[in-house]
């Protein structure tokens, strides 16, 4: 039960980092054209 709990936190931060990075590429990608 409390694993469960600690495995959605984690989920969730990732799901955080990744859409994070991907509008930081995104923007990356936009400026250079």
């Amino acid at each position: 039960m409390r694993k469960d709990r600690l495995l959605r936190m984690h989920v969730r931060s990732l799901i955080k980092w990744l859409t994070l990075s991907h509008h930081l590429v995104f923007s990356i990608l936009v400026e250079k054209q």
